[in-house]
Protein backbone atom coordinates (compact mmCIF):
# COMPACT_ATOMS: atom_id res chain seq x y z
CA UNK A 1 0.00 0.00 0.00
CA UNK A 2 2.94 2.37 0.50
CA UNK A 3 3.75 2.13 -3.20
CA UNK A 4 0.06 2.45 -4.07
CA UNK A 5 -0.12 5.72 -2.12
CA UNK A 6 2.82 7.11 -4.07
CA UNK A 7 1.26 6.01 -7.37
CA UNK A 8 -2.16 7.46 -6.62
CA UNK A 9 -0.71 10.70 -5.24
CA UNK A 10 1.03 11.08 -8.58
CA UNK A 11 -2.19 10.24 -10.42
CA UNK A 12 -4.08 12.88 -8.41
CA UNK A 13 -1.44 15.47 -9.30
CA UNK A 14 -1.81 14.64 -13.00
CA UNK A 15 -5.62 14.55 -12.98
CA UNK A 16 -7.04 16.10 -9.78
CA UNK A 17 -10.62 15.99 -11.07
CA UNK A 18 -10.80 12.19 -11.39
CA UNK A 19 -12.76 10.95 -8.32
CA UNK A 20 -11.51 7.39 -8.78
CA UNK A 21 -7.92 8.43 -8.08
CA UNK A 22 -8.97 10.12 -4.85
CA UNK A 23 -11.02 7.06 -3.91
CA UNK A 24 -8.13 4.66 -4.47
CA UNK A 25 -5.76 6.95 -2.60
CA UNK A 26 -8.23 6.99 0.29
CA UNK A 27 -8.54 3.20 0.15
CA UNK A 28 -4.76 2.82 0.38
CA UNK A 29 -4.55 5.16 3.36
CA UNK A 30 -7.45 3.31 5.02
CA UNK A 31 -5.75 -0.08 4.82
CA UNK A 32 -2.57 1.37 6.29
CA UNK A 33 -4.51 2.84 9.21
CA UNK A 34 -4.06 6.45 8.12
CA UNK A 35 -7.52 7.59 9.21
CA UNK A 36 -7.23 11.34 8.70
CA UNK A 37 -5.56 10.98 5.30
CA UNK A 38 -8.15 8.42 4.21
CA UNK A 39 -11.05 10.68 5.18
CA UNK A 40 -9.43 13.67 3.44
CA UNK A 41 -8.99 11.79 0.14
CA UNK A 42 -12.43 10.17 0.33
CA UNK A 43 -14.04 13.53 1.01
CA UNK A 44 -12.38 14.90 -2.12
CA UNK A 45 -13.71 11.93 -4.08
CA UNK A 46 -17.23 12.59 -2.74
CA UNK A 47 -17.00 16.27 -3.69
CA UNK A 48 -16.22 15.21 -7.26
CA UNK A 49 -18.71 12.31 -7.39
CA UNK A 50 -21.42 12.49 -4.69
CA UNK A 51 -23.29 9.49 -6.12
CA UNK A 52 -20.66 6.80 -5.47
CA UNK A 53 -21.95 4.50 -2.74
CA UNK A 54 -18.59 2.78 -2.27
CA UNK A 55 -16.89 6.05 -1.35
CA UNK A 56 -19.46 6.86 1.33
CA UNK A 57 -19.19 3.30 2.67
CA UNK A 58 -15.42 3.48 2.96
CA UNK A 59 -15.47 6.93 4.56
CA UNK A 60 -18.07 5.65 7.01
CA UNK A 61 -15.76 2.79 7.90
CA UNK A 62 -12.88 5.24 8.35
CA UNK A 63 -14.99 7.35 10.70
CA UNK A 64 -15.86 4.20 12.63
CA UNK A 65 -12.18 3.40 13.10
CA UNK A 66 -11.78 6.91 14.57
CA UNK A 67 -14.80 6.28 16.85
CA UNK A 68 -16.76 9.10 15.23
CA UNK A 69 -19.84 6.95 15.19
CA UNK A 70 -22.51 9.46 14.20
CA UNK A 71 -20.49 10.54 11.16
CA UNK A 72 -19.95 6.87 10.36
CA UNK A 73 -23.68 6.17 10.55
CA UNK A 74 -24.53 9.18 8.35
CA UNK A 75 -22.12 8.05 5.63
CA UNK A 76 -23.21 4.41 5.75
CA UNK A 77 -26.87 5.36 5.55
CA UNK A 78 -26.08 7.57 2.54
CA UNK A 79 -24.27 4.63 0.92
CA UNK A 80 -27.30 2.44 1.57
CA UNK A 81 -29.56 4.98 -0.14
CA UNK A 82 -27.30 5.06 -3.21
CA UNK A 83 -26.81 1.28 -3.30
CA UNK A 84 -29.67 -0.36 -1.39
CA UNK A 85 -29.33 -3.76 0.20
CA UNK A 86 -25.55 -4.15 0.00
CA UNK A 87 -24.77 -6.63 2.82
CA UNK A 88 -21.42 -4.97 3.52
CA UNK A 89 -23.05 -1.58 3.99
CA UNK A 90 -25.77 -3.10 6.17
CA UNK A 91 -23.07 -4.76 8.28
CA UNK A 92 -21.36 -1.39 8.75
CA UNK A 93 -24.62 0.25 9.82
CA UNK A 94 -25.31 -2.54 12.29
CA UNK A 95 -21.80 -2.41 13.74
CA UNK A 96 -22.09 1.35 14.20
CA UNK A 97 -25.34 0.87 16.11
CA UNK A 98 -23.54 -1.66 18.31
CA UNK A 99 -20.80 0.85 19.04
CA UNK A 100 -23.47 3.45 19.85
CA UNK A 101 -24.97 1.06 22.40
CA UNK A 102 -28.11 0.39 20.34
CA UNK A 103 -28.01 -3.37 19.66
CA UNK A 104 -31.71 -3.64 18.97
CA UNK A 105 -31.38 -1.15 16.09
CA UNK A 106 -28.59 -3.28 14.62
CA UNK A 107 -30.61 -6.49 14.31
CA UNK A 108 -33.03 -5.56 11.46
CA UNK A 109 -30.09 -4.59 9.23
CA UNK A 110 -28.45 -7.96 9.82
CA UNK A 111 -31.74 -9.78 9.29
CA UNK A 112 -31.87 -8.17 5.86
CA UNK A 113 -28.20 -8.93 5.14
CA UNK A 114 -28.67 -12.62 6.05
CA UNK A 115 -31.64 -12.81 3.68
CA UNK A 116 -29.65 -11.21 0.86
CA UNK A 117 -26.45 -13.22 1.33
CA UNK A 118 -26.89 -16.26 3.62
CA UNK A 119 -23.18 -17.12 3.63
CA UNK A 120 -21.85 -13.65 4.54
CA UNK A 121 -20.20 -14.42 7.86
CA UNK A 122 -20.04 -10.89 9.39
CA UNK A 123 -23.85 -10.71 9.36
CA UNK A 124 -24.09 -13.64 11.77
CA UNK A 125 -21.22 -12.39 13.93
CA UNK A 126 -22.63 -8.87 14.29
CA UNK A 127 -26.20 -10.06 14.87
CA UNK A 128 -24.92 -12.59 17.40
CA UNK A 129 -23.04 -9.85 19.26
CA UNK A 130 -26.19 -7.70 19.24
CA UNK A 131 -28.20 -10.55 20.77
CA UNK A 132 -25.42 -11.03 23.31
CA UNK A 133 -25.68 -7.36 24.34
CA UNK A 134 -29.43 -7.89 24.78
CA UNK A 135 -28.85 -11.06 26.87
CA UNK A 136 -30.76 -13.13 24.28
CA UNK A 137 -28.11 -15.76 24.68
CA UNK A 138 -29.57 -18.70 22.76
CA UNK A 139 -30.10 -16.55 19.67
CA UNK A 140 -26.58 -15.18 20.16
CA UNK A 141 -25.10 -18.68 20.38
CA UNK A 142 -26.95 -19.84 17.27
CA UNK A 143 -25.73 -16.89 15.19
CA UNK A 144 -22.18 -16.98 16.50
CA UNK A 145 -21.93 -20.72 15.93
CA UNK A 146 -22.96 -20.15 12.32
CA UNK A 147 -20.35 -17.38 12.02
CA UNK A 148 -17.62 -19.71 13.24
CA UNK A 149 -18.77 -22.41 10.83
CA UNK A 150 -18.49 -19.95 7.94
CA UNK A 151 -15.15 -18.56 9.10
CA UNK A 152 -13.29 -20.74 11.63
CA UNK A 153 -10.52 -18.09 11.83
CA UNK A 154 -12.81 -15.35 13.18
CA UNK A 155 -11.39 -14.99 16.69
CA UNK A 156 -13.92 -12.32 17.67
CA UNK A 157 -16.81 -14.65 16.82
CA UNK A 158 -15.14 -17.51 18.69
CA UNK A 159 -14.73 -15.42 21.83
CA UNK A 160 -18.32 -14.13 21.69
CA UNK A 161 -19.61 -17.68 21.13
CA UNK A 162 -17.73 -18.88 24.19
CA UNK A 163 -19.28 -16.03 26.18
CA UNK A 164 -22.79 -16.97 25.00
CA UNK A 165 -22.24 -20.63 25.82
CA UNK A 166 -20.97 -19.78 29.31
CA UNK A 167 -24.00 -17.61 29.93
CA UNK A 168 -26.31 -20.40 28.84
CA UNK A 169 -24.56 -22.87 31.13
CA UNK A 170 -24.81 -20.46 34.06
CA UNK A 171 -21.05 -20.32 34.59
CA UNK A 172 -20.85 -16.53 34.40
CA UNK A 173 -22.99 -13.76 35.81
CA UNK A 174 -25.12 -11.91 33.25
CA UNK A 175 -25.05 -8.16 33.73
CA UNK A 176 -28.23 -6.20 33.00
CA UNK A 177 -28.24 -4.16 29.80
CA UNK A 178 -27.85 -0.45 30.67
CA UNK A 179 -30.79 1.75 29.66
CA UNK A 180 -30.53 4.05 26.61
CA UNK A 181 -30.09 7.08 28.89
CA UNK A 182 -26.88 5.57 30.26
CA UNK A 183 -25.49 5.12 26.75
CA UNK A 184 -26.41 8.72 25.91
CA UNK A 185 -24.37 9.96 28.88
CA UNK A 186 -21.47 7.74 27.81
CA UNK A 187 -21.63 9.19 24.29
CA UNK A 188 -21.59 12.77 25.62
CA UNK A 189 -18.50 11.97 27.65
CA UNK A 190 -16.84 10.44 24.59
CA UNK A 191 -17.59 13.53 22.52
CA UNK A 192 -15.96 15.74 25.14
CA UNK A 193 -12.86 13.57 25.28
CA UNK A 194 -12.56 13.57 21.47
CA UNK A 195 -13.32 17.26 20.91
CA UNK A 196 -9.92 18.70 21.74
CA UNK A 197 -7.23 19.21 19.13
CA UNK A 198 -4.51 18.42 21.67
CA UNK A 199 -4.65 17.45 25.32
CA UNK A 200 -8.10 17.40 26.87
CA UNK A 201 -8.58 20.46 29.08
CA UNK A 202 -9.34 20.16 32.81
CA UNK A 203 -12.81 21.60 32.18
CA UNK A 204 -13.51 18.95 29.54
CA UNK A 205 -12.28 16.22 31.88
CA UNK A 206 -14.57 17.44 34.68
CA UNK A 207 -17.57 17.56 32.34
CA UNK A 208 -16.75 14.10 30.95
CA UNK A 209 -16.45 12.78 34.52
CA UNK A 210 -19.91 14.17 35.31
CA UNK A 211 -21.48 12.41 32.31
CA UNK A 212 -19.70 9.14 33.11
CA UNK A 213 -20.88 9.22 36.72
CA UNK A 214 -24.39 9.87 35.41
CA UNK A 215 -24.12 6.91 33.01
CA UNK A 216 -23.03 4.58 35.81
CA UNK A 217 -25.78 5.86 38.12
CA UNK A 218 -28.44 5.35 35.43
CA UNK A 219 -27.19 1.78 34.97
CA UNK A 220 -27.73 1.10 38.68
CA UNK A 221 -24.01 1.24 39.37
CA UNK A 222 -22.97 -1.50 36.91
CA UNK A 223 -21.71 -0.23 33.53
CA UNK A 224 -18.26 -1.70 32.76
CA UNK A 225 -17.74 0.34 29.59
CA UNK A 226 -18.40 3.66 31.34
CA UNK A 227 -16.37 2.58 34.36
CA UNK A 228 -13.39 1.77 32.14
CA UNK A 229 -13.54 5.21 30.48
CA UNK A 230 -13.91 6.87 33.89
CA UNK A 231 -10.73 5.13 35.03
CA UNK A 232 -8.91 6.69 32.05
CA UNK A 233 -10.29 10.12 32.95
CA UNK A 234 -9.06 9.77 36.53
CA UNK A 235 -5.65 8.69 35.23
CA UNK A 236 -5.38 11.86 33.16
Amino acid sequence: YDQAIKDFERAVQLDPKDPDYHLMLGESHYWLGHGEEAIRSLSQAIALDPENAATFRRRGQAYMEKQEFQKSLDDLNKSNVLDPDNPRTLAGIAMTYLMLGQPRSAIPHMDRAVTLEPDYEPSFRIRGMAYLDLNENQKAADDLNRAVQLNPNDLEAQKALQDAQQRLSGRIKILPTPPPEAFESLMRAGELLESGTGETSPAQLREAERHLQSAISRASGVFPRAQAVLAIVYYQ
